[in-house]
């Protein structure tokens, strides 16, 4: 019901932005609109506080890089979706790759987006491969400190 709401104040907000005037916009009220519905509406609409909050988000919007194709359901959720009993919980990378990729299968939402995927991966490859460095790292120095000198890392054994 809330998400219906902002979608319908959206869409007249567009509506009212036609115009040049709230005197203009009041005489062009949209069909599906009550007359004192509209009202309010182009009351609201043209206050000054409303409009520097929508200037605001206006540029807000525009300076996003990178878009997702998440909607508006929250990336804990399409964790949860990806989640395979057998490999567990999806790295970030795979996160990312299924909120930044277009839904049609065209490829990445933008060249930036990929770029961050690529990122990304690599951190995780990086992480993995330095966690079993030095898991090996730490296995060897309490081996040598609890029994000196490995016999079994000379022998090539480990």
């Amino acid at each position: 019901m809330n998400a219906a709401f902002k979608n319908h104040k959206a869409k007249l907000h567009k509506h009212f932005k036609k115009f040049g005037s709230k005197d203009e916009a009041l005489e062009h009220r949209p069909a599906d609109t009550s007359v004192e519905n509209w009202i309010a509406c182009c009351e609201l609409f043209s206050q000054p506080s409303y409009q520097e909050r929508s200037r605001i988000n206006t540029t807000n919007r525009a300076k996003l890089k990178v878009h997702h194709t998440g909607g508006s359901r929250p990336f804990v959720w399409h964790r949860k979706k990806l989640q395979d009993p057998e490999i567990g919980t999806p790295t970030a990378a795979d996160l990312y790759s299924k909120t930044h990729n277009k839904k049609n299968g065209e490829g990445w939402v933008s060249d930036v987006a990929r770029e961050n995927y690529v990122m990304e991966y690599l951190k995780y490859v990086l992480d993995e491969r330095l966690l079993g460095y030095l898991k090996y790292v730490l296995v060897e120095r309490l081996w040598d400190m609890c029994f000196g000198v490995c016999q079994l890392r000379i022998s090539g054994f480990i």
